[in-house]
């Protein structure tokens, strides 16, 4: 199921297509790729900009609720635009306990077909099945709305 916003109709990837593959460099100077964890359920979260304050208070608010990633045994994926020592600072700066990730270059943005006509990274939420597969896909909606319906997703689809 996709959850889109009235206003906004993009040419998204379809749940239950695969996943694209990434590589990129982490807040913790390691680099992640999605291969590396088939086996387990996967949200990635896209967003533009680390100090915008709609990504401080959603960032902020998947840190709190970290804990249950951990329990559900779901990784969680931050992918930002900006450049690794931005997203360093960043998870420094609010003691992000997960992966933050760069992708200045926004390869990996365009692969999930979240680039909007101005070239700017559009925020979504991916949620990815144990055999790399979408399994949910949440369009620029506030974090604070489904962030729960995440956690049953992951545990109806365990």
């Amino acid at each position: 199921m996709i959850i889109l916003p009235n206003k906004y109709t993009p040419k998204l990837l379809s749940v239950g297509s695969l996943s694209p593959d990434f590589n990129l460099m982490s807040n913790d100077g390691n680099f992640r790729g999605l291969y590396h964890y088939r086996g387990s359920f996967v949200v990635i979260y896209f967003y533009p900009h680390d100090d915008m304050n709609r990504s401080i208070k959603e960032i902020k608010l998947f840190r709190d609720k970290y804990r249950f990633f951990k329990e559900l045994n779901t990784l969680l994926f931050v992918i930002s635009e900006d450049t690794v020592d931005m997203v360093v600072e960043f998870s420094l700066k609010y003691a992000i306990p997960f992966s933050i990730l760069s992708d200045n270059d926004k390869v990996v943005a365009s692969k999930y077909k979240l680039l909007n006509k101005d070239n700017k990274v559009i925020r979504a939420t991916f949620l990815i099945n144990k055999d790399s597969n979408i399994l949910k896909i949440w369009v620029d909606k506030r974090l604070k709305d489904y962030y729960e319906e995440i956690f049953l997703e992951v545990e109806k689809n365990e």
